[in-house]
């Protein structure tokens, strides 16, 4: 697999430091793929090597298209040989709207010598550390963008990553993770549905971005994710499924909370923590502290005169009988 990334954002990517060291180790990856040696990390190269772009890859881009829907009827072959539309991940429900699951979409291919084999190994180990489980709460769908690979490649993927995965052999992980092959033409228009520009090499590689795309249960894309490396790598990837989920897939208070503290960046091309964000919640707990000093300060006092009350009305009590008793005592003297 070869790669570049331009995403055409209106916030320039090369704003941020990492941005600037992904965008250089992409355009690096294609011109190994041409010249026929590995891809390595963009930290090993510098200089005008990194400049140069070959014409085959100079216009391939992404053109993010948020919230654009699926092309639903398109027609793929998955891991088991069966013929399955798009659609069908996102069924219809009687209320004519579509019920997935948010869903970690891979655009790329079996036999790609390096980059494709680790953007879907690094998701896998994110799988593994996250709480969310693939075929439960998302799904995972895989497809290839070469033509001539076979219904066996694709399997054979299948079967590695649920072997790497620990929750592989558990009931409904594999109906939610699927991997794909289809005619070129079905492919292309898949890409183009998602502004994912691709392009075959002179050498019989191919050249396109680096990254995966978070689809809604309905079927709309809902983030772009670029690069496949970083130590945070499971909290960007449980922030997107979580994002594309629109929240409802959140197990715990906590998963609430991390929703509402991160928020994506264009500029680094990730989820980081919003200060404003941090600030709104602390100011939300201290506001729910504070009346809640109140409250129980209130009801301190409340049940406080109520006790004063009660040992009052006992002391008119006690004081009344012993008058009455008073009263009482002479009468049965006389007698």
């Amino acid at each position: 697999m070869t790669t570049n990334t331009t995403p055409n954002r209106e916030h320039d990517p090369r704003t941020s430091p990492r941005a600037g060291r992904f965008a250089r180790a992409v355009r690096f990856g294609l011109l190994a793929a041409l010249m026929g040696v590995p891809a390595v990390t963009s930290a090993q190269f510098s200089g005008g090597v990194l400049n140069q772009q070959p014409e085959a890859i100079k216009r391939l881009d992404v053109d993010e298209k948020l919230g654009a829907a699926l092309p639903f009827d398109l027609e793929f072959t998955n891991s088991d040989g069966a013929k399955v539309k798009l659609g069908d991940y996102f069924p219809l429900g009687e209320d004519g709207q579509r019920h997935g699951k948010p869903t970690v979409l891979v655009l790329g291919y079996y036999r790609c010598p390096v980059v494709c084999s680790v953007v879907i190994a690094k998701l896998t180990e994110a799988y593994n550390e996250i709480s969310y489980a693939v075929g439960h709460d998302f799904n995972a769908l895989v497809f290839s963008i070469n033509p001539d690979e076979t219904t066996a490649e694709a399997n054979a993927y299948k079967v590695n990553q649920l072997e790497s995965y620990n929750r592989g052999k558990e009931t409904g992980v594999a109906g939610g993770w699927h991997f794909h092959t289809s005619p070129a033409e079905t492919s292309k228009a898949l890409a183009d549905a998602m502004g994912w520009s691709f392009t075959k090499l002179p050498n019989g590689e191919y050249g396109h971005p680096i990254g995966y795309m978070l689809i809604t249960p309905d079927g709309r894309v809902a983030r772009y994710m670029y690069g496949y490396a970083g130590k945070d790598q499971a909290t960007q990837v449980k922030l997107a499924i979580l994002e594309a989920s629109e929240g409802k897939i959140s197990k715990t208070i906590a998963d609430r909370v991390v929703g509402f503290c991160y928020m994506y960046d264009a500029a680094a091309g990730g989820y980081a923590v919003k200060a404003f964000r941090v600030m709104q919640l602390g100011g939300g707990l201290t506001l729910l502290g504070l009346g809640g000093l109140v409250i129980g300060l209130r009801v301190s006092e409340v049940l406080k005169r109520r006790r004063r009350a009660a040992m009052l009305d006992g002391d008119l009590l006690s004081s009344s009988s012993r008058s009455m008793a008073g009263a009482r005592g002479p009468a049965v003297a006389g007698r």
